[in-house]
C-alpha cells in the first residue's frame, strides 16, 4: 500500500503552488457545502 503511494506521487508530481491550489479549492467547495446545508437544513 504505501509503495502504491510512492508509485502514484511519482507519475503525479504535485508541487507546492499545485497543492496549495488544490486545498484553497477544497476550501472553497467545503464552504460552499456548508453554505448549502444550511440552506437546506430540515427540522426534523
Amino acid at each position: 500500500r504505501k509503495l502504491l503511494k510512492v508509485v502514484k506521487d511519482e507519475e503525479l508530481p504535485i508541487n507546492d503552488e499545485d497543492w496549495d491550489s488544490v486545498k484553497e479549492l477544497r476550501e472553497q467547495i467545503m464552504d460552499e457545502l456548508d453554505i448549502k446545508e444550511e440552506e437546506d437544513d430540515v427540522p426534523f
